[in-house]
């Protein structure tokens, strides 16, 4: 320190007068000084003005810290938005003004803060078929207070269509009264492109895929289910399980199964009613499903009709029963002999002949 300080001396430093800088959390982040190679004596009014420009100086420095915190965090969070593919977004319910994020711009299809964005405007970028669902969950949002989450298609102004969801929630002014809806848009695209070449692979399945949640209850089915029962997927799915079985103790009968298995089952036979109110037999391979917490969250599985096999099956038991009657009924002993000189097939009389050592008599 002064007067002791080498690099000072070297300078021919004579006078020196200094103050801390500190910031907002009165922690100190560096010095002011005056110094002059002229010997001056200490002065309590050179102390005081290096004082008010020690508390000017840590203000100044201060905030500019603060400034480039803030440009620092914007930009990452621009960054974040544009790789997230998520804009955010605020709606004025007093004067319907919509402030839009760059990224948000990006994604109706805009340059960011090149187009002066009204309600009317946005209106117009979303797809003429989701229009009247968007006006009923906002409006709902509003009078309710209730949350604005829903997916719909969006056009950009160059004709393509898009996917987007968007998640928002209501502020109230100082009276409580809804002052604002603040959300986030994000395009979400791809996920539905994939969805749609998903349900198109399962739709073409011979077999129908079905998904239930805890509490069995039909969360998704492909298409491939109305071949098999003559129910639409509109039809069984939020309904539960159990009430497509013939026989009420299917179901539970099938997750006992399930359970004893270990949480997957292959080709557990059952019969099931379709929508003319007959029965139809069907095959279903199942496992639990669980979310990504590891908790349980479900079933999912395959159901396979087998109905044309099962009546096939029956058909053959009938025939060889109608036969065994028939050979029964001869008054003589008959029996057949496969090729290894096995036998295949007697009638009573063949058979009451036998003595218990097997000897013909």
């Amino acid at each position: 320190m002064f007067p002791k300080d080498v690099a000072l001396a070297e300078r021919g430093i004579e006078s020196y007068a200094g103050a801390r800088l500190y910031d907002s959390a009165g922690q100190p982040i560096g010095v002011i000084a005056a110094m002059d190679r002229r010997v001056r004596a200490p002065s309590e009014t050179v102390h005081s003005i290096m004082e008010i420009f020690a508390a000017q100086a840590s203000v100044e420095m201060d905030r500019s810290a603060a400034w480039a915190a803030t440009w620092e965090s914007e930009a990452r969070l621009k960054q974040a938005q544009r790789v997230a593919r998520v804009g955010t977004w605020t709606h004025d319910l007093s004067t319907g003004a919509l402030t839009y994020s760059d990224e948000a711009y990006r994604i109706l299809g805009w340059r960011p803060k090149t187009t002066d964005l009204t309600l009317d405007l946005f209106y117009e970028s979303v797809h003429p078929d989701d229009l009247a669902m968007l006006k009923d969950s906002s409006a709902r949002a509003i009078q309710t207070g209730t949350r604005h989450a829903l997916e719909h298609r969006i056009v950009r102004p160059n004709g393509e269509i898009r996917w987007v969801y968007e998640d928002a929630v209501i502020e109230g002014d100082a009276q409580g009264q809804p002052a604002r809806l603040i959300g986030t848009v994000q395009d979400v695209t791809l996920r539905k492109q994939a969805e749609d070449d998903v349900r198109s692979v399962l739709d073409n399945l011979q077999d129908a895929f079905y998904r239930t949640d805890v509490g069995g209850r039909v969360t998704m089915i492909s298409r491939s289910i109305v071949d098999i029962s003559g129910f639409s997927p509109d039809e069984i799915i939020g309904r539960s399980l159990a009430d497509f079985y013939a026989d009420p103790d299917d179901r539970q009968n099938f997750l006992t199964a399930l359970q004893a298995s270990g949480g997957q089952i292959t080709g557990y036979e059952a019969r099931i009613r379709n929508k003319d109110g007959g029965e139809v037999w069907v095959a279903t391979s199942a496992r639990y499903r669980y979310d990504a917490a590891g908790k349980f969250a479900g079933v999912e599985g395959t159901t396979r009709d087998i109905d044309r096999q099962k009546r096939a099956e029956a058909a053959l038991r009938r025939a060889e029963e109608m036969l065994r009657e028939g050979l029964d009924a001869l008054p003589v002993a008959l029996a057949i002999y496969d090729s290894t000189d096995r036998l295949a097939l007697s009638n009573e009389n063949y058979r009451a002949v036998l003595l218990p050592n097997g000897e013909m008599v």
